[in-house]
């Protein structure tokens, strides 16, 4: 069950994950928002998808009814960037009698709010009764109906246990994987426009173009590179609703000679081909597939330090980790790395050896569909 409007990598796990699936396994996509899984799985003839309306009334019933026509499989929440399934979802799931009810978290909540202060009784009574309380309550009791929740990097299940209380031997970690074939250096540079073909150093970030990847930091750190250091050029892939208000800051920050807005592609590995470095922003994450790729492919990363991405990036090893929201530490590391050439191919190695010892799609998935299929007590 998915509900995102653009195509994430939530998105491309979930497609990852179906195509692995057995033919005699028959699986159903219960796709509420747009559907971007007819033309990945068209060759796939156990599986179909179920386009249905987004669900804004009578939530419990409608979620109900949904579940109720699948109630002999197992029921997967696929939670991404925008998914947010209400507690009536997870209710009407186990009430209609579906096997197992298995949710997927690919993004890292957000900290547990503080307490709010104020007078002693106001204090007393929010406790008991205030939005705070009313909200971990409703994240635990949305956690025990699930019978299994799968986090795709251990920062996640970190603070789904110690922060939000989910019972800690239903909630474990299953890190995302990389198809290590089908990404690798060997891979060719077709498919990348003549513009984008230049001898400069190339920087190349994939990522939505939202709030959350904080591209207008990385806009800020180029423009301070740019006074430092020459002959380099950043590629940004992807699209998002931040992409007018980037374009204007870059325009502003007179990037536009040295920063090229690809937008969205198919298909990342001839731009990764043609990296020398990979940057990403974030301000928060779940394991980003993007990092995963590029590090794959032998491109050492700049990234900042949330979520999962400590659990890939060894600093100084196999790439750069930075304080989040620092444009200063961003354009240090990035600037670092483009003046030691040797450190850079070093660390782009141990980054692609990582990821052929330790993130393996392969195992990933076969790991992820035994926890799915396996059965367990209702």
């Amino acid at each position: 069950m998915v509900q995102t409007p653009e195509f994430g990598g939530a998105e491309k796990h979930l497609i990852d994950f179906v195509r692995r699936m057995d033919d005699a396994i028959h699986c159903v996509i219960l796709c509420f928002s747009e559907d971007f899984y007819t033309r990945a799985l068209e060759d796939r003839p156990n599986v179909r998808i179920e386009k249905l309306p987004l669900i804004r009334t009578n939530k419990f019933l409608s979620f109900w009814r949904v579940f109720l026509r699948h109630r002999n499989g197992v029921l997967v929440f696929v939670k991404g960037v925008f998914d947010h399934y209400p507690l009536s979802a997870y209710l009407a799931a186990r009430l209609s009698g579906v096997k197992r009810v298995i949710v997927i978290e690919h993004l890292i909540a957000d900290p547990v709010p503080p307490p709010q202060s104020g007078p002693p009784l106001v204090q007393v009574v929010k406790r008991l009764f205030g939005w705070r309380t009313r909200y971990l309550l409703a994240r635990r009791v949305q956690s025990r109906l699930g019978h299994l929740t799968v986090c795709v990097s251990e920062a996640i299940r970190r603070r789904l246990v110690e922060e939000y209380g989910y019972p800690a031997d239903r909630t474990l970690t299953i890190r995302n994987g990389i198809d290590l074939a089908r990404y690798s250096p060997e891979a060719d540079r077709e498919g990348v426009s003549e513009r984008c073909i230049r001898n400069d150093r190339t920087i190349v970030c994939a990522a939505r173009l939202s709030s959350v990847k904080r591209i207008d930091l990385l806009l800020d750190a180029l423009a301070r590179l740019k006074e430092l250091h020459s002959g380099w050029r950043c590629l940004i892939l992807g699209t998002g609703p931040m992409r007018d208000d980037l374009l204007s800051q870059a325009h502003r920050l007179n990037l536009l000679e040295h920063v090229s807005f690809i937008g969205h592609v198919d298909d990342v590995r001839p731009f990764l081909k043609r990296a020398d470095l990979f940057v990403l922003t974030s301000d928060k994450e779940g394991l980003p597939l993007a990092l995963l790729e590029a590090m794959a492919m032998g491109i050492p990363p700049v990234v900042t330090d949330v979520g999962g991405t400590g659990e890939v990036v060894i600093d100084g090893d196999n790439g750069r980790i930075v304080q989040p929201g620092s444009v200063e530490a961003i354009e240090r590391a990035i600037g670092y790395m483009l003046d030691h050439e040797g450190e850079r191919k070093r660390m782009g190695q141990a980054a692609m050896l990582h990821m052929r010892r330790h993130f393996d799609i392969e195992q990933s998935m076969e790991r992820l569909r035994q926890v799915v299929l396996s059965p367990c007590p209702q």
